[in-house]
């Protein structure tokens, strides 16, 4: 520390005056010889460093929030529908499984704010559907089997004359006429095949095999 010192003689006593950032005095009793009259002492104190320090010194600077927008996407299953179709060549009462479903996707994209690394805003951009579902479809049967024509318990030759092409003998064992060509449906038909002949057959397998296959059934 750096010191200012001055010599006051003083006539009615001593004096020392210091100065340390203030001023201090402080006085003795004067002596009755002036040879015994001693000097006062000023003491300065060097206050510079102290103001240079003072204004030097930075102010605190308040920091600021880190702020950061990010984008994110979410998913979610669209559910798929089942229909049902009518299918003439499945029998009453069955169905079938011909098409299966698929779940779709919808898409969701966000805009989302993170301040000093925590999430305090969230904003949807857009909301779309990325994959379409397919339905499931079932076909339902609609077939009903002919009723089977009447029975005949005759002779095979009282039975030919009532069928114009004769008759045969099918799988169940009974006697069935054969197809027969005709301008409208005869009786007892239950089939009509593609090259314009009727059909009496029974079941179904096997109906109009040698004229073309079924072209309606009865």
């Amino acid at each position: 520390m750096n010191k200012l010192s001055q010599t006051i003689i003083a006539g009615g006593g001593i004096a020392t005056l210091i100065l340390g950032g203030g001023i201090a005095l402080m006085s003795q009793p004067a002596t009755k010889s002036s040879q015994d009259t001693q000097p006062i002492t000023i003491e300065t104190q060097n206050t510079d460093h102290i103001e240079n320090t003072r204004s030097h010194s930075q102010p605190v600077e308040e920091k600021q929030p880190v702020i950061e927008t990010k984008t994110e996407t979410t998913t979610k299953s669209l559910p798929f529908e089942t229909k049902y179709v009518d299918d003439n060549t499945l029998a009453q009462g069955t169905t079938k499984t011909t098409q299966n479903g698929v779940e779709g996707v919808e898409t969701t994209t966000y805009s989302i704010t993170y301040t000093d690394g925590v999430e305090t805003a969230r904003e949807v951009e857009k909301v779309e559907v990325t994959r379409q579902p397919v339905n499931k479809i079932i076909a339902r049967g609609t077939y009903v089997a002919p009723k089977p024509a009447t029975t005949t318990t005759t002779t095979s030759k009282s039975a030919s004359q009532n069928c114009a092409n004769g008759t045969y003998v099918n799988s169940a064992g009974n006697t069935v006429c054969r197809p027969t060509q005709s301008s409208s449906r005869p009786a007892g038909a239950t089939a009509r095949c593609k090259d314009g002949s009727y059909s009496y057959s029974q079941s179904r397998r096997g109906t109009c095999s040698r004229h073309g296959g079924v072209a309606q059934w009865y």
